[in-house]
């Protein structure tokens, strides 16, 4: 409810946001708003009651809450001098303190068990039970797990990971007995695993993210060198990288479709928030780069910058003006050239797939008989198999959305005509 009789300023608001967020995370629930204010009811600093009126039309009724004169002379008194508050622990506050003890048994219980070093993780986020070091962590641990079960069969891709990891901490080390500091302070464990979860290579993101060190991009380079693009990881029988002929030609500026594609839906929460991809797409038209993004998200868990990609092709969609020509430089993208576009288009005729008006597609069946390739099972698959698939899938993600908001479609060659 609203508390009426106090005047409160932009500042003092502020303020008051500052200190409610200082508070342990268990103390900052609505739950525990509402005992506070039953307390103070209770020890005569608040009052409340129930306003009627009509509104639009309609009897309505709230209710507020009112500063006593004895809550007004206490707020009156320099803060310096006021005496303090002294009320019971609400049980709200002795649910929310043990449950947050139980999460931060778990959490350190399960870091551990992956054996990480919980003295890098700050103290604060171990008393809490979560933070941005542990979400990092958990994040990383996890999905080490995932690729190595039976599911999902991706031995070689933790290996890789984890090969990458061995070999930032070295650049770390060294860079720090050349700039004669604490290796942490070249580049914490975390912040290198968060690097490398988004497939971070621009040295700008990097810097954003919190690497603020001579020597950056030597550490972009490294990243360079085990993630590239994926354009340029495609090639041999099906590969599709081959012929280079034909490149796409991208508009120059901002391009905006005539209309939304057909099925695109704003999807709003109950809560009011925004959805993912409009978040990512107004950072992106502010100017900040994918993988910057893909690190910076409210949650604290990052997201691959591919990801970011996909959410402001999805703006795209809602006929929002995108710079294509920066997202692709940005993102990485492998366009398809104009062989792997009547490939592609040739594939989809053959199933009988509308991709501009349907909104279900079988991307599966399109990659097939768009590169010729047969399908093998994951663990027959071999690491040029699965590159070449995830090129073919990035030129059909690129295809999709470009069919669907209407980019015009032309072909740097000699023989340069306009598609729709």
């Amino acid at each position: 409810g609203d508390i009426g009789g106090v005047d409160v300023t932009v500042a003092e608001r502020q303020r008051l946001n500052a200190l409610r967020k200082s508070l342990p995370s268990a103390t900052r629930t609505e739950n525990m708003l509402k005992e506070m204010f039953v307390s103070l009811q209770t020890f005569g600093f608040l009052g409340r009651k129930v306003v009627k009126a009509n509104v639009g039309g309609m009897d309505r009724a709230w209710e507020v809450h009112e500063l006593t004169p004895k809550g007004k002379d206490w707020l009156a008194q320099n803060e310096s001098q006021r005496d303090p508050i002294l009320m019971p622990m609400p049980q709200v506050m002795i649910d929310a303190q043990n449950a947050a003890k139980k999460r931060a048994e778990e959490a350190i219980s399960e870091l551990t068990s992956f054996g990480v070093n919980m003295d890098e993780v700050p103290e604060q986020e171990l008393e809490d039970g979560g933070g941005e070091v542990m979400t990092i962590y958990t994040m990383w641990c996890r999905t080490l797990k995932r690729l190595r079960s039976p599911e999902q069969g991706s031995i070689e891709k933790a290996d890789h990971l984890e090969r990458v990891l061995k070999e930032v901490q070295a650049w770390r080390n060294d860079k720090a007995m050349e700039l004669k500091i604490a290796p942490v302070a070249v580049l914490p464990d975390y912040l290198a695993m968060k690097l490398i979860h988004t497939r971070a290579t621009d040295k700008e993101a990097m810097f954003a993210a919190g690497v603020r060190i001579k020597g950056v991009e030597e550490l972009a380079a490294l990243m360079l060198s085990h993630f590239p693009p994926i354009s340029t990881t495609t090639g041999g029988e099906g590969g599709g990288g081959a012929d280079d002929s034909g490149t796409f030609v991208v508009p120059e500026g901002d391009f905006t479709g005539d209309k939304s594609w057909i099925h695109a839906v704003y999807k709003v929460s109950k809560s009011g928030k925004l959805p993912n991809w409009e978040a990512s797409y107004q950072k992106f038209a502010a100017g900040q780069h994918p993988q910057a993004i893909a690190m910076d998200q409210e949650s604290g868990k990052p997201i691959q910058a591919s990801t970011v990609v996909g959410h402001v092709l999805e703006a795209l969609l809602h006929k929002r003006p995108v710079n294509l020509r920066r997202l692709i430089e940005t993102g990485g993208a492998g366009l398809p050239n104009e062989h792997e576009w009547s490939r592609i288009e040739e594939a989809a005729l053959q199933l009988g797939m509308d991709v501009a008006n349907t909104a279900q597609l079988n991307l599966k069946d399109t990659m097939l008989a768009a590169s010729g390739r047969i399908e093998k099972p994951m663990d027959q698959k071999t690491a040029e198999d699965k590159a070449i698939e995830a090129a073919w899938y990035d030129r059909l993600r690129w295809y999709v959305a470009f069919k669907r908001a209407g980019v015009p479609v032309r072909f740097g060659n000699a023989a340069k005509r306009q598609r729709t």
